[in-house]
């Protein structure tokens, strides 16, 4: 919708948005280091209550907004585009030099993001990682994200 916005704020929504991703992986790599502890330091949660605090979080924040959102009804004389003009639009879109080479970054930098199973056991087998170990992995990778 980059159309609709204004040229003295176009981008700052994504920018933003993405900043907030950042600094919510840094939170969330930090709490998973420290909650995640067990078995080297006696206390902490088990992997199914770390997915449920993963599944209320969002929750817990998206209900008080809902009250928020409002749905615009168009005019009767609108006519929704077909799926067609659609699927053009989003191709042509995707044909421009200005959004398919960031998505190439970003998409590429999201390959790289994807855990290795291999190494991930080479460093708790191998080199012998502690849990703790590994999240301050993540939180270096979350804090990294931020920056750049």
């Amino acid at each position: 919708r980059a159309k609709l916005e204004a040229q003295s704020i176009k981008g700052t929504y994504q920018t933003s948005s993405f900043t907030i991703m950042g600094f919510g992986m840094i939170i969330g790599a930090v709490l998973g280091s420290i909650l995640y502890n067990n078995s080297l330091w006696g206390w902490g949660l088990t992997i199914g209550d770390i997915f449920l605090l993963n599944a209320l979080i969002p929750i817990s924040n998206s209900i008080p907004l809902w009250w928020w959102i409002i749905e615009i009804i168009p005019s009767h004389d609108f006519i929704a585009p077909t799926i067609k003009v659609n699927l053009v639009n989003i191709w042509n879109t995707l044909q421009l030099k200005a959004v398919w080479w960031p998505m190439t970054f970003i998409y590429i930098y999201y390959v790289f993001q994807i855990p290795n199973n291999a190494w991930s056991n080479f460093l708790v087998e191998g080199l012998e990682f502690t849990d703790f170990d590994l999240g301050m992995i993540s939180v270096l990778s979350a804090s990294l994200y931020f920056v750049g």
